[in-house]
């Protein structure tokens, strides 16, 4: 960049670095720069540049393009601070809920959860931030779950938190993203509420992730005859979820729902009447969660 900053204008300079750092920079009426000046100019350009390449390269690492000598001589610093083959690295894909318009806020609150130089922060896209994180303590979910709740509270940002759990060594980070990346797509796929998505934990919404969607769509059609899981009350949802959330304890569940026992064999009847699915045995019990994901999949 620097050797041809003689065959540019004044202009053509700061309109390069106007693109590469989003600044409405300009020079003063009346004012020009000199070949120091000039040279300067070309210097931050550069930077800036090789910034962004450096960017560019962790995504390309991550998603199996780049290999882990040139992730190296990208980012020497965080390699000499997490050196070892012992070092056990997390994944977090964040994605707030308003896409571009909190970017800003976001990218300064992480920044400082995650300082350099043993973590790595970048954008994976326009509206979702990757973190490398190679210095945590705990569990990866115990950190998904601060990131939400700081974000929500410092930058007043709902998130989506995509993770895998740890790591050991570098080479695993690629799968790792991938994993984060699947949770936060499976997540979407199927509608789930959590904030904050582990891989490790979806179950039985990965598997299904990865049936055709006419081979769903033929599988509702086939084995519920006709019954419309959308068509569920909220109530009936609630006991529903409460249900396989105690696995399948009818006093349990009636406890947490604070209804008399009957109260909750009475809703399990009736939704048994209606679908021909009796919550009570653990085949049917497997059917209507399978039925329940297939349905959220295709709405």
């Amino acid at each position: 960049m620097e050797k041809d900053y003689s065959k540019k204008t004044e202009e053509e300079l700061l309109e390069e670095l106007r693109n590469e750092s989003g600044l409405p920079l300009s020079i003063e009426d009346g004012a020009s720069l000199d070949d120091e000046g000039k040279k300067r100019l070309c210097a931050l350009l550069e930077n800036l540049k090789s910034v962004s390449d450096r960017d560019a390269v962790l995504m390309r690492f991550l998603t199996g393009s780049a290999g882990k000598d040139e992730f190296s001589r990208a980012f020497p610093r965080f390699f000499r601070s997490v050196s070892g083959e012992e070092t056990y690295f997390s994944v977090f894909l964040v994605r707030p809920e308003s896409g571009k318009e909190s970017g800003d806020s976001v990218l300064s609150v992480l920044s400082g959860l995650f300082p350099a130089p043993k973590n790595l922060i970048s954008r994976s896209d326009d509206s979702t931030f990757v973190v490398v994180a190679g210095a945590i303590d705990g569990e990866a979910s115990d950190t998904a779950f601060m990131i939400r709740d700081t974000l929500s509270a410092e930058a007043l940002t709902a998130v989506r938190v995509g993770h895998d759990k740890k790591k050991k060594g570098i080479d695993t980070l690629p799968r790792s993203y991938s994993n984060a990346r699947s949770a936060l797509l499976i997540a979407d796929m199927f509608a789930l509420e959590d904030g904050c998505v582990a891989y490790s934990e979806l179950g039985l919404s990965k598997l299904l992730s990865k049936v055709p969607a006419e081979d769903c769509r033929r599988y509702l059609e086939e084995e519920f005859d006709g019954f419309d899981f959308s068509s569920i009350s909220s109530e009936t949802m609630n006991t529903i979820n409460t249900l396989f959330d105690k696995g399948l304890n009818i006093a349990e569940a009636a406890r947490e729902l604070y209804v008399h026992r009957n109260t909750l064999v009475y809703r399990i009847e009736k939704f048994e009447h209606e679908s021909g699915l009796d919550l009570r045995d653990f085949d049917d019990a497997v059917r209507c969660r399978i039925g329940l994901l297939l349905s959220k999949r295709l709405t």
